[in-house]
């Protein structure tokens, strides 16, 4: 909802509104994988954040282009995130059945109301830490065109993709 009103209160065309609206729902299974993540942390198998994050670099690598070269427009790679953080999750999902043995439960909605009113004000953090963190691409966006935000995010990319391989390689071996 927040997304929502932000893009309504920012003024974007509504192509601009519906990217983000599906790009929402990559950040639902984004934040369902790294529920995962966090328990293969917890029991100490770091070797499976590392392969979940190379998995979805990877896919997205491969299906992006091929988006590209087949459609060339952005809606086909937006479409491809959301398929890749869709599949990243269930093989998460998978993993942390496989591996760690751990299986679903029946839903308690006492436990679900009680951990909502305890996560809001985590939820609040996360959701002023992503926009933070893209707050230059928005402000960009308001002052250019969409080519300039672009270049700018594909650049930052560049240099913030081998980091994240770094990462995972470290957190892998320790």
């Amino acid at each position: 909802a927040e997304l929502a009103a932000t893009a309504q209160a920012l003024g974007y065309p509504a192509h601009i509104r519906m990217f983000l609206y599906i790009l929402s729902f990559a950040l639902l299974f984004d934040g369902a994988k790294r529920c995962c993540v966090s328990l293969f942390e917890a029991a100490q198998k770091m070797q499976f954040p590392a392969v979940l994050l190379f998995v979805e670099r990877a896919l997205f690598a491969l299906l992006g282009l091929g988006a590209v070269m087949l459609y060339g427009t952005v809606t086909a790679v937006v479409l491809c995130y959301v398929a890749v953080q869709a599949i990243t999750c269930f093989v998460s999902l998978f993993l942390i059945h496989r591996k760690l043995g751990l299986k679903a439960e029946g839903v308690k909605y006492s436990f679900v109301k009680q951990l909502t009113r305890y996560a809001f004000p985590f939820f609040t953090i996360s959701l002023t830490a992503a926009l933070y963190t893209d707050i230059d691409k928005l402000f960009l966006f308001s002052m250019h065109s969409g080519i300039s935000v672009g270049l700018y995010a594909a650049a930052y990319k560049l240099v913030t993709i081998p980091v994240q391989f770094s990462n995972a390689f470290h957190r892998a071996l320790y």
